[in-house]
C-alpha cells in the first residue's frame, strides 16, 4: 500500500511537473517559434546644404500629431530650393512628393509631387523648390512622402523655414570643421580663440566636457581618438543670427593597450557675424560602447569606462541579478551562472547602420523577479523589427528558462518620442498581478498584459500636478476643480478645493485626501515611499508683484503609504514658496507677507529631514580614477565575477500572430488637459521641462540654453537670439501722447502699450475698478499675455528684442522697458515723464529686490 501511494505521488509530480513545463514551452516559445529581429527596411533621407549633409530624418510609417511633435529645422536656400537624398537600402521607390503644412498641421499650404529625380545604385537625389506661399522667417512643418511599388507611404518630418538672412551653410561647416579639428591639436591651435576654459570647467572626466575645459581636455588628452563614421548633424535652431546644432558620430580612443569605442554627443551653439563667428556654448559627452566581453568584467566589478555614471540599474531582492540599460540596450547579469544577456538591442555585430543605431528611444526595467525572469518597456521610435518606423510603448517579458522575449503590449502614440518620454517618466509601473500602469496624454491608465484591456482610472491630470516614486510603486496626482484645460496659459491650474488619490501600483489599492473648503493641494514628491505635499488655501492666494496671483503654501506633509502622518511642517510664520526632495532632506523656499504692501517677500530658506529613505541599492554605481583615461564608470557588484565561465547570451524573440495593441480607453490627445496651455522647454534635441507658468519655462530653457514653446510650436522666448542694442520701434511717439495727457504710474505704462499696438483703450478705469496690470492687459490685447515675475532682467530683454516694451515694477513704481545696449536699459518713467537710460547692473539690482516683477506678451502669432 505505501508503495502504491509513494508511486501514486509520484505519478502526479511528474504530471503536473511536465503540464507546467509544456505550458510554459507553449506559451513563451520553442526554437520552432522564435525568431531574431527583423533587420531594418526603411529609407533614410538627409537634407543637402552645399557641402554639408544634415538632418538625417527617418520614416514614419503613420502621419504623426503635429501638435506633439516639433524635430530638426532644415532652411530653404535663397531661392527657396532644397536638396535631399534617399538612402534606399533596397527599398523600391515609385515616387516622391511633399506637404507643406503649419506647425499644427491644421493647414496645407502646398502638396506637390517631385517629378524630377535621379536614382542611382541605392540612391535618390531630387532638388525641389517650394512654392511662393510661404512667409519669410516663419517656421513650417515639411513631410516628405516616399511611396514604394506596393503603394505604401513612408514620411519624413523636418521643420522648415525660409529666411534669406540665414547664413545656415557657413554655420554648419564651422561646427563640422570644429570636430575635426580637436582631433590633431596642431589644426586645434586655430579653435583656441573660441573656448572659455577657466576654472569652472571639470577637467576630470572625458565623459562629459564643454567650452569651460581646457583645451587639453576638449582635444582628448592622449587618448588619440579615430573617427570611425561619418559625422551625423542636426539643426536644433537657427534664426538669422545663431543657431544650434546637436552632432553624433562614433570613435575609436584610448591608450594603445586599451582601444575602446565610443559614442559621441556634441551640442553647439553659434553666433554670426559678419567679422567672425562666435561659440556661445559648447558641450560634449562620450560613452565607451558595451561589448559585454570579458574585459568588462574585473573581480567585483562590470567595467564601463569612459561613461555617463548616470546608469539606470535595477536588481532582484537578494541583489544576484541585475539589469542595466547602456548605449539603448538592455543588459543582465547573472551572479548565479555567470551569464551576462543583452536582453533588448536595436544594434549587434549585425546590425550597426544609421536605422539601428537612431536614438529616439529609451528602455525601462518594470521588474526583475527571483529567478532572473525581467519585464520591461521600450518606448519611443522603433528602429527595426515588427514596430519599425512607429513611435509606441512596448511591454516585454524576458523569460529566463527559455532565454526568450515576448511582447505582451503595444500601445501606439503619435507625437514625438521627447513628449512621449516626459509623460512615461512620471508614470510607468508593472505590479505583480500584469497590470502595466502609464501617464500619458493627461490621463492616468490600467492595462492588463494579458487581455490587453485598458481602463483609464483618472484624467484631466495636468503634468504638474502627478508625482511618482523612484520605485514607480506609489503614484500620486491631484483631482482639481476644473479639470477642464480652459484656463489661460501661465494661469494655476484651479483655485477652488481638490483631492489628492494617492495609489499603491503594487496592490491598486487607493485613498483620497480631501483638502477641506477653500484648501489646495500641490504634489511635490517622494522620500521613499512617503508622499510629501503641500496645502495653501484660498487666503493664501497672494498678489504678486506683476498683480497676478501667487498660490503659496503654508504647510508641507509628509504621509506614507497607509495614510500615517510621518511630519508637518507649518512655515514658522512663512510660506512656501518652493521645495525640492534630496534624499532625505527636504529643502524649502520660503516667503513672508510684507505689511506695507501685502505682497511677497523672500526670507530664509529652511528645510526638514524626514526619517524615511531611498531604498539602497545592493549593485552600486562608483567612479575610478585612472592614469590614462582620467575617471571611469564602473558597476561595484555583490560578488566576484568568475570570468573563466562568463558567457553572453542573447535571447530570440517569440512569434505570435495577429497584433498585441492596446488601445486606451477613451483617449484623446491632452486627455482632458488643454495641450495649448503648457509651455514646453526644448533644449539640446530633448524636452526637460513641460511646465504651466513661462517664468519658470524661461528660466528651465535659459539655464538649458534651449527655447520655450507652446500651442503646437509658437515661441515664448528664445535663448540667445537678440540684438545687441535696440530700441522699441515707435515708443517715443507712443509715450509723449500719453504723457501730454499726464497719466503717470502703471495708467501710463499700460496706455503707452495699447498706443503703441494701436488699440483705443485707456486702462484708468479698469485700474479703478480693481484690476490689476495682468488682467488689464489680459483683457484688452488679443495676443499672450505673460507673467514674467521671477525672470531675470536679461531674460526678458528677449522681447525688447523683438518691439514689444516689458512692464516692470519696483514697489509702488511702475517702468517700461522699452530699451537696451551693452551697458543700460531705457525705461519709461512716468514720474520723470520721459525715457531715460539706467545703467544695466543697477537696473538688476532694483528689479531682483522687488521680486523680479515682469510682465509682457506677444502677438496673436508670435511666430
Amino acid at each position: 500500500m505505501k508503495d502504491a501511494l509513494i508511486k501514486a505521488a509520484g505519478f502526479i509530480v511528474t504530471f503536473l511537473l511536465a503540464a507546467f513545463l509544456i505550458g510554459r514551452y507553449v506559451n513563451r516559445g520553442s526554437d520552432d517559434m522564435t525568431v531574431d529581429m527583423a533587420q531594418a527596411s526603411l529609407p533614410v533621407v538627409t537634407i543637402v546644404l552645399a557641402d554639408n549633409s544634415v538632418n538625417t530624418l527617418h520614416g514614419y510609417k503613420n502621419p504623426v500629431d503635429l501638435k506633439r511633435f516639433r524635430g530638426s529645422l532644415t532652411p530653404l536656400t535663397k531661392d527657396r530650393a532644397l536638396n535631399i537624398h534617399v538612402s534606399r537600402y533596397g527599398a523600391e521607390i515609385s515616387s516622391l512628393y511633399y506637404e507643406v503644412r503649419s506647425l499644427d498641421g491644421e493647414r496645407l499650404i502646398e502638396q506637390t509631387e517631385i517629378g524630377s529625380f535621379t536614382a542611382e545604385n541605392d540612391q535618390i537625389n531630387a532638388v525641389f523648390q517650394v512654392k511662393d506661399l510661404i512667409e519669410t522667417k516663419k517656421e513650417y512643418s515639411l513631410c516628405l512622402v516616399l511611396k514604394d511599388i506596393n503603394g505604401q507611404e513612408l514620411r519624413y518630418y523636418t521643420r522648415m523655414i525660409y529666411d534669406p538672412d540665414f547664413h545656415a551653410e557657413e554655420m554648419a561647416s564651422f561646427v563640422r570643421d570644429f570636430t575635426i579639428r580637436t582631433f590633431n591639436k596642431e589644426s586645434a591651435k586655430s579653435i583656441a580663440s573660441y573656448l572659455e576654459s577657466d576654472e569652472t570647467g571639470d577637467n576630470t572626466s572625458y565623459a562629459h566636457v564643454n567650452i569651460h575645459s581646457s583645451f587639453g581636455q576638449i582635444t582628448w588628452g592622449n587618448l588619440s581618438p579615430r573617427l570611425l563614421t561619418g559625422i551625423d548633424t542636426t539643426i536644433l535652431e537657427m534664426d538669422s543670427r545663431s543657431a544650434s546644432f546637436l552632432q553624433q558620430y562614433e570613435v575609436e580612443a584610448g591608450p594603445e593597450d586599451l582601444r575602446c569605442q565610443y559614442e559621441i554627443k556634441e551640442y553647439f551653439r553659434i553666433r554670426y557675424s559678419e567679422e567672425r563667428k562666435y561659440l556661445l556654448e559648447f558641450e560634449r559627452t562620450m560613452n565607451e560602447i558595451f561589448t559585454a566581453d570579458r574585459d568588462h568584467f574585473i573581480n567585483d566589478k562590470i567595467m564601463l569606462g569612459i561613461h555617463d555614471p548616470k546608469v539606470p540599474l535595477k536588481e532582484n531582492a537578494e541583489g544576484n541579478v541585475l539589469a542595466f540599460v547602456l548605449n539603448g540596450a538592455l543588459y543582465c547579469y547573472r551572479q548565479s551562472d555567470a551569464r551576462v544577456v543583452r536582453i533588448f538591442s536595436f544594434t549587434d555585430e549585425d546590425n550597426r547602420d544609421e536605422r539601428s543605431k537612431y536614438g529616439e528611444h529609451d528602455i525601462r526595467v518594470l521588474s526583475v523577479d527571483e529567478g532572473g525572469n525581467i519585464r520591461f518597456l521600450v518606448y519611443g521610435y522603433m528602429n527595426r523589427g515588427r514596430h519599425e518606423g512607429e513611435v509606441c510603448a512596448c511591454v516585454y517579458y524576458y523569460d529566463r528558462s527559455f532565454n526568450t522575449i515576448e511582447e505582451e503590449i503595444c500601445i501606439p502614440y503619435g507625437g514625438s518620442y521627447q513628449l512621449f518620454r516626459h509623460d512615461l517618466e512620471l508614470l510607468s509601473y508593472s505590479d505583480r498581478d500584469n497590470h502595466f500602469y502609464l501617464y500619458v496624454d493627461g490621463a492616468v491608465y490600467r492595462v492588463k498584459l494579458n487581455t490587453r484591456q485598458a481602463e483609464r482610472i483618472a484624467d484631466g491630470i495636468e503634468m504638474e500636478d502627478i508625482v511618482s516614486s523612484k520605485s514607480g510603486r506609489t503614484a500620486a496626482w491631484v483631482n482639481r476643480p476644473h479639470q477642464t484645460g480652459t484656463a489661460g496659459i501661465g494661469t494655476e491650474s484651479g483655485t477652488g478645493e481638490s483631492t489628492i488619490t494617492l495609489m499603491d501600483l503594487e496592490f491598486g489599492q487607493s485613498r483620497v485626501l480631501e483638502a477641506g473648503e477653500g484648501s489646495m493641494f500641490t504634489p511635490i514628491g517622494f522620500v521613499g515611499e512617503d508622499f510629501v505635499y503641500g496645502i495653501s488655501g484660498t487666503e493664501d492666494l497672494v498678489p504678486t508683484a506683476t498683480g497676478a496671483v501667487q498660490v503659496a503654501m503654508h504647510t508641507i506633509m509628509i504621509e506614507s503609504r497607509e495614510g500615517e502622518v510621518l511630519k508637518e511642517y507649518n512655515g514658522n510664520g512663512a510660506y512656501i514658496s518652493d521645495v525640492t526632495i534630496e534624499g532625505s532632506t527636504i529643502h524649502l523656499s520660503r516667503v513672508s507677507r510684507s505689511e506695507e504692501t501685502g505682497k511677497l517677500e523672500q526670507v530664509e530658506d529652511d528645510q526638514i529631514m524626514s526619517g524615511s529613505e531611498e531604498g539602497s541599492d545592493k549593485n552600486v554605481i562608483v567612479i575610478a580614477t585612472t592614469e590614462n583615461r582620467e575617471n571611469i564608470t564602473e558597476i561595484q557588484l555583490t560578488g566576484t565575477v568568475a570570468t573563466d565561465s562568463l558567457q553572453l547570451l542573447t535571447p530570440k524573440e517569440v512569434l505570435f500572430e495577429g497584433g498585441r495593441q492596446a488601445d486606451l480607453e477613451g483617449r484623446s490627445a491632452g486627455g482632458g488637459i488643454d495641450l495649448g496651455r503648457i509651455c514646453f522647454v526644448y533644449a539640446k534635441g530633448r524636452v526637460p521641462e513641460a511646465l504651466l507658468k513661462p517664468s519658470e519655462a524661461i528660466s528651465a530653457a535659459d539655464r538649458e540654453s534651449g527655447v520655450v514653446v507652446y500651442d503646437a510650436g509658437k515661441y515664448i522666448w528664445r535663448k540667445g537670439v537678440r540684438d545687441p542694442e535696440h530700441m522699441v520701434a515707435g515708443i517715443q511717439t507712443a509715450a509723449d501722447a500719453v504723457l501730454e495727457r499726464g497719466e503717470t504710474g502703471t495708467e501710463a505704462c499700460l496706455d503707452t502699450i495699447f498706443a503703441l499696438e494701436g488699440l483705443p483703450v485707456l486702462s484708468g478705469p479698469m485700474l479703478s475698478e480693481g484690476g490689476t496690470a495682468y488682467t488689464v492687459l489680459s483683457d484688452s490685447l488679443e495676443g499672450l499675455v505673460l507673467d514674467l515675475e521671477g525672470c531675470s532682467l536679461d531674460e526678458v530683454l528677449y522681447y525688447v528684442g523683438r518691439d514689444i516694451p516689458v512692464l516692470a515694477s519696483a514697489g509702488d513704481v511702475s517702468f517700461l522697458i522699452v530699451g537696451y545696449d551693452s551697458k543700460n536699459i531705457s525705461v519709461l518713467d512716468p514720474e520723470e515723464g520721459n525715457i531715460h537710460k539706467i545703467g544695466l547692473n543697477d537696473s538688476r539690482e532694483l528689479f531682483a529686490e522687488y521680486g523680479n516683477g515682469f510682465i509682457s506678451y506677444l502677438a496673436s502669432d508670435p511666430n
